[in-house]
């Protein structure tokens, strides 16, 4: 997916290689893949449902290399383990291939029917486009690693007047609507984990915003919650 190139294409500098290289190997291989991994490209990509679901799965990548710094270098990166995004992007994205073949096969699937899963894209829908939308509000001050660039400020505004992560409350909502779209119980299994990942992120996340911003966060964090407004 959650869990997004170059500092060049968000200023306008040109299309560099990393650019292209970027779309390659975060929308257009996991792509193949998931067709490969259903065992029929042609029907998986023929089938409306399942090239939304695909789509939807891709968005986020192609908007963050496109629109943010997302995978760019960084001014002042946190001390973060880069292990912690390659760890997040290696589950997600072969929890997805898992998913699909799985499906294809009619292996660890819910009851529900069609209808769960129309209610499931929906939802997986929302999901992505609250996960675009914090991108870009965020624009190029959006980053994949915890960091901050020469002028980043702190934005409170649009859905951060909120909440102060809503783009983890967005992977939420879509890792839930994979779940029921596919009607996979192994995705849902792997629901839990990634919720604690991202608590352990959001720790790490507002420790250094701290140190960057100072009263200014401390003030933001007290009128605010993390994940969902008035609850937590």
């Amino acid at each position: 997916m959650e869990p997004f190139p170059s500092r060049h294409a968000v200023s306008g500098e040109g299309r560099p290689r990393g650019l292209w290289l970027g779309v390659l190997l975060n929308v257009l291989l996991p792509l193949a893949l998931m067709g490969l991994a259903w065992g029929d490209p042609r029907a998986f990509f023929g089938s409306p449902f399942y090239a939304a679901a695909a789509a939807l799965f891709v968005l986020p990548n192609l908007v963050a290399i496109v629109f943010t710094t997302g995978y760019g270098p960084h001014a002042r990166p946190s001390g973060e383990s880069p292990w912690v995004l390659a760890s997040a992007n290696l589950v997600s994205n072969l929890g997805m291939l898992v998913t699909v073949w799985l499906d294809s096969r009619g292996i660890w699937r819910m009851p529900g029917g069609e209808g769960l899963r129309l209610a499931g894209l929906a939802v997986f829908a929302f999901g992505t486009a609250l996960r675009v939308a914090t991108m870009v509000a965020l624009g190029r001050m959006f980053s994949l690693r915890v960091s901050v660039e020469p002028d980043h400020r702190l934005v409170t505004s649009g859905l951060y007047r909120w909440v102060r992560h809503p783009s983890y409350t967005s992977v939420i909502v879509l890792c839930a609507g994979i779940a029921l779209a596919y009607r996979s119980w192994f995705w849902t299994a792997l629901i839990p984990s990634m919720v604690f990942g991202l608590t352990r992120r959001m720790a790490v996340e507002e420790k250094f915003l701290l140190e960057h911003f100072g009263e200014e966060y401390r003030v933001y964090m007290a009128r605010t919650k993390r994940l969902l407004p008035g609850v937590y």
